[in-house]
């Protein structure tokens, strides 16, 4: 799109929603063809129960098998589903952001270190993509880029 639009100058990094459920392969195949480093952000949108969130506001249901991939996972290395998220996009190569307000959420976001998911894994996870379907459901509800020409 950038060299489309007459961009002269590679970026070094591209910011993108990513998670298990919404993965976005096209954009993340590009950036590392391209020595960019794709950067993950709400990773845990739809995931997780976000406790600021208005009671009228319900929170999507994750299909059976994205919960139990991932509980099996956060049994087996005694990890959160968070801390299994964000070790799944790092293993890809992705940079990750995280936001939280609470110390030790930030501490635990960061304790994806001591273990590594296998290949097999990594593909049970891969599985799990929505394949670019961006609704408001697990999304941020922004148009896709195509959308806006």
């Amino acid at each position: 799109q950038l060299q489309q639009d007459g961009a002269e100058i590679v970026p070094m990094v591209n910011q993108i929603e990513a998670s298990v459920t919404v993965q976005q392969r096209e954009i993340w195949e590009y950036c590392r063809s391209h020595h960019i480093v794709p950067q993950a952000y709400s990773c845990l949108r739809g995931l997780v129960k976000n406790p600021n969130q208005q009671q009228q506001q319900q929170q999507p249901s994750l299909s059976s098998n994205v919960t139990t991939v991932l509980n099996s996972l956060s049994k087996k290395y005694q990890k959160d589903t968070g801390q299994i998220v964000y070790r799944y996009l790092i293993q890809l190569g992705y940079a990750v952001v995280y936001l939280t307000n609470s110390q030790p959420r930030m501490a635990s976001n960061t304790e994806i270190w001591d273990f590594a998911l296998t290949e097999n894994e990594m593909s049970a996870l891969d599985l799990l993509s929505r394949n670019g379907d961006f609704d408001d459901e697990f999304g941020l509800g922004y148009p896709k880029p195509d959308d806006c020409l």
